[in-house]
């Protein structure tokens, strides 16, 4: 993460065992304290692609660019 800006994790599953605790634990496990995720959100979209088959990351940094400012998990259905 850039200083200044929190992780997040956008999630689509059609997996119904999924929840934030699991997703929690799973970063907690494998990454850094600072690449946690502040917000988890979960989306029945699947996420946006270039046409090279990689993630589109400034269309998802758009779409969700009102999540607020916090430092707490936030959980989110869309």
């Amino acid at each position: 993460a850039i200083l200044g800006q929190r992780a997040a994790a956008i999630i689509h599953s059609e997996s119904e065992e999924v929840d934030e605790a699991c997703v929690l634990d799973q970063a907690r496990q494998h990454l850094e304290e600072i690449h946690i995720p502040s917000y988890i959100v979960f989306s029945a979209a699947r996420l946006p692609r270039l046409a090279s088959g990689k993630i589109d990351r400034s269309s998802i940094r758009k779409a969700y660019s009102d999540l607020p400012s916090r430092q707490t998990p936030v959980l989110r259905s869309i």
